[in-house]
This record gives C-alpha cells, structure tokens and sequence, in this order.
C-alpha cells in the first residue's frame, strides 16, 4: 500500500492521527501502521536503528461537518371532508348555522372559470372573499326568496357551497356594504366593531344608549337603513352567532343594493389556496336561470366549473356534487342536478 492509499485508510478510521510506512520498500510487502495520540517530540530519529527505516506522517483531521440545516417544517397535510350532498346541505339550510354560499360573478371568476389556485380572476388572487349565509329562518322577514347576492352578474355563472368550518370567517355585515372596496375587507372604521354588543339585549339592544353609541348600536344589531356603507361597523367571525341573532330579528334593510342579504367576509389567498379543495362543498346554479339565452345558461356553466374542479383535485362529482338552487322553496332549496 503506498503512502497515499494509507493515509486515505486513516482518514477513514476514527481517531486516526497519522500513519508510519517504510521509508522503502522492505521486500515483504507494505505496511500502513495507523496511530492515534501521537506525539512527536517523542518520537525516535536516531540514525542505524529500526526507526530509521520508517517515516511518520501525521494528518490535518477533517475539519467538522457544518451544522445541518433543518428543513422547514411539512404543511400540515390538507384536511379530509366526506362527500356532500344536497340533503346534507339541506339539513344544515334548517338549522341556525345556515349555508355559506357564494354567487360566482364576473368581477372574481374571469369567464366563470374557477380552479381554486391564485391567478387572475380566482379566488386565490383575492385577500379575501365575499359571501352570505342562508338559512331556513330568513322567510320569516326577507320574503318570498331567498336573499342572495343578485345583482350584476351574479348567479350567471352559479355558485358554490362554502364549508364554514374549512375556512376562516373575518367578519360579518348586516347588509351588502360594498367590501370590494373596504382594505381587508374588514376595516375597522371610525365606528370600529361591534364588540361592545355581544351581550346586548335581543329584544332592545340600543335601550337607553345616546348618541353617538346609539347609532352605532343600530348600525351593528338593527342595520337600520340610516346606516350607510361606509359606517356600518363590521362583526367578527368568532360572533357569527350572535351576528346571525340580530340579522334574523331586524335584517332586511338593505343599506347597498340587492334583497337583504348579509355579506361574511372569508379569508382567501394562500389561507384559501392551502386549504382547497376542502372549502367547496358543492356547485349550484339557480334554477331560474337554468336556460337562460346567454352562453347556454348558468346550469351549464356551473356543471364546467364543477367538472374542472374535481379533474384539477383528483375528485369524483359524488364527492362535490351538482345542485339545483330554488330560491323559493325555504323547505328543500338544493336538489342534484339532472343526470348527478
């Protein structure tokens, strides 16, 4: 073995600090003489004895591996929901939490494409989204349909169900207020939140209250029609509950446009996208509109919604199924499109 090959043995061996050869070759084959400790001050180099015959060479140590770098932590893995279906969505429609539904229209989904994924005209591009809770107890003060986001555009393209509990409820307005143009969607306003309401008296929250906190009391639990967009105080999300209390008592006054509904804002990018495709529960279209002359009707277009949606995630249409909206029936609104 020569010189080279024995210090690369060294190397390889813990502790190894140098080697010892025969200065030439002695005839009865190489040796490689590893050491560990050595000193060699005290080492022997007195001519015409054994050591003559042998040369030491010490070694540099590998310098220490630098320290690992640890890898960012692995996302959490994205979140298992069962199949929906219309009954299921049906069920929840009767009860206090309601339905989280958004109308697709023009100004989010360009061509009423949806994917989930940022780009332009999708939910991912947004900070946040809007939408509105419907429930079963609306009839008895909105009327005779179904109060939904209905003017522009909106309900061309259908719609989509909304898990309430895949998502992340900002916060809630009594009324349409025009959040496309509020920062985050939830601004906190001269008037701030509503907060200071959470306990309030259902039957007559503002009972005693002068003004200014009276006006703000009725902007946040009677949102009455003198409060204008820009003033009325938005609800967090974690009083979805008490929020829905005073919208079914006194809603129905519309300070923007449309038929009364309320506007929850949803936290949407990179929150949105990591979550999908849990937050769709299903694609609707409103049967009204189901045939209408225009790019063959809003049952056609939410069927190649809904169909690019479950190829893009690796879905079955049972797994996010097709639904008929009927803005009239408070009894059974959702019911499986033709052919689902």
């Amino acid at each position: 073995m020569d010189v080279a090959a024995c210090k690369a043995s060294c190397l390889e061996l813990a502790g190894c600090e140098a080697i010892v050869v025969p200065t030439k070759k002695l005839g009865w084959g190489e040796s490689c003489n590893r050491r560990s400790q050595v000193d060699l001050a005290r080492c022997s180099t007195n001519a015409g004895t054994w050591s003559s015959d042998y040369d030491t060479y010490t070694l540099a140590p590998l310098p220490p591996l630098p320290p690992s770098v640890p890898h960012p932590p692995a996302p959490p893995p994205r979140p298992i929901h069962p199949p929906s279906s219309a009954s299921v969505i049906n069920a929840r429609f009767a009860t206090d939490a309601g339905v989280l539904v958004h109308l697709l229209d023009s100004y989010i989904f360009v061509d009423g494409e949806v994917s989930g994924l940022s780009g332009q005209g999708r939910f991912g591009q947004l900070g946040t989204i809007s939408a509105t809770i419907i429930l079963q107890r609306q009839r008895e003060r909105f009327g005779p349909k179904i109060p939904v986001y209905d003017i522009n555009d909106a309900g061309r393209y259908g719609g989509v169900v909304i898990r309430q509990e895949a998502v992340h409820l900002r916060c809630m307005y009594g009324a349409d207020i025009g959040s496309w143009g509020v920062q985050g969607g939830c601004q906190d306003r001269s008037n701030g939140w509503c907060d200071e309401f959470v306990d309030a008296s259902r039957d007559n929250p503002c009972a005693g209250l002068q003004h200014p906190s009276s006006y703000k009391c009725k902007c946040c639990t009677q949102f009455s029609p003198g409060c204008s967009t820009s003033s009325m105080p938005p609800w967090r999300g974690e009083h979805v509950g008490v929020f829905l209390d005073f919208y079914l008592r006194y809603g129905g006054h519309p300070a923007c446009c449309g038929s009364g509904y309320n506007e929850v804002i949803i936290q949407a990018g990179d929150a949105w996208n990591h979550a999908l495709p849990g937050p769709i529960e299903a694609f609707f279209y409103d049967v009204a509109r189901k045939n209408e002359e225009w790019g063959k009707g809003a049952s056609a277009h939410a069927r190649r919604m809904r169909d690019g949606f479950v190829q893009k995630w690796g879905l079955t249409t049972a797994d996010v199924p097709l639904l008929e909206f009927d803005r009239t029936n408070y009894e059974w609104p959702f019911e499986p499109a033709a052919g689902e």
